[in-house]
C-alpha cells in the first residue's frame, strides 16, 4: 500500500473517531494514540518497538463488536509492513 493511500485510511480512522458513538472514552482514546503513533512512525519510517503488538491488541478488543475498526485498522497493518513500519 503506498504512502499516500495509508494517509487515506488514517483519514477514515480519524473520521471513524468523530463518528463512532458506540466507542467509549477508553476505546477512543486507544485508536487516537495508534492514529498518532502511526503518524509519527511515518514521519520516522520506524515505529516504536511494542508497536505491532499495540495494534494487535486493539484489533482483538474491536473484532467483536466493531466489525468497521478491525477491517480497517487490519488494512493500517497491512499498509505499515508494506512500507516496512
Amino acid at each position: 500500500m503506498p504512502e499516500d493511500q495509508l494517509g487515506q485510511e488514517l483519514e477514515r480512522l480519524h473520521a471513524m473517531l468523530a463518528a463512532q458513538e458506540e466507542l467509549t472514552d477508553e476505546q477512543r482514546e486507544k485508536l487516537q494514540q495508534l492514529a498518532d503513533d502511526i503518524e509519527a512512525a511515518l514521519g520516522k519510517s520506524e515505529a516504536p518497538a511494542d508497536f505491532s503488538d499495540q495494534i494487535d491488541d486493539l484489533i482483538r478488543d474491536f473484532e467483536a463488536n466493531h466489525p468497521t475498526v478491525t477491517d480497517l485498522l487490519r488494512r493500517i497493518v497491512d499498509g505499515l509492513a508494506n512500507l516496512g513500519i
